[in-house]
């Protein structure tokens, strides 16, 4: 688990500190219906040319994250997967153009299922795999994490495994 969180943390290092710029979101449309409450994928973009994409893992539980743009499919009659800007969506306006001052990772039964992104100005963007869909949180909800056994774990310039424990 400590290799997973080194691994994830040092891609996640890279935009601490700096300006969110812009938020996309793959999603599934079909027969021109848009379904945006559960993305396939979100790629966050940052000041100096920084990004990460966040999606589910192929476990079906965990969060997978990486510096890859996503990438839109055309399923013919199962619809098509497609990226939108969704900058001015209300999870993600509020981080746009400021800074990202914290994150830490969300852990449970060693994977990790969660992230939580802290900008300045306090207001907060949270990530999380609930059963193999992505959903996105303006602060932690703690009635879904009420029930595990879970940690947040600080991702910072010197990974040392500071965790926060819930129960």
């Amino acid at each position: 688990m400590d290799k997973l969180i080194r691994e994830g943390s040092c891609l996640l290092r890279e935009i601490l500190g700096f300006r969110l710029l812009s938020v996309f979101a793959l999603i599934h449309t079909f027969d021109g219906e848009r379904d945006f409450s559960s993305p396939q994928e979100l790629l966050f973009t940052f000041e100096g040319g920084s990004q990460v994409r966040i999606k589910c893992d192929q476990d079906g539980e965990s969060i997978y994250f990486d510096n890859q743009t996503p990438v839109e499919a055309n399923m013919a009659e199962y619809g098509q997967n497609m990226l939108f800007n969704c900058s001015n969506d209300n999870n993600f306006e509020y981080g746009i153009g400021r800074t990202v001052d914290q994150i830490e990772l969300i852990v449970s039964d060693k994977i990790i299922f969660g992230l939580l992104m802290n900008f300045e100005g306090a207001r907060s963007s949270t990530i999380i795999n609930l059963g193999d869909e992505l959903y996105v949180y303006d602060e932690l909800p703690k009635n879904i994490l009420e029930e595990d056994k879970w940690q947040r774990i600080l991702v910072d310039q010197n990974y040392s495994g500071h965790t926060s424990q819930n129960k």
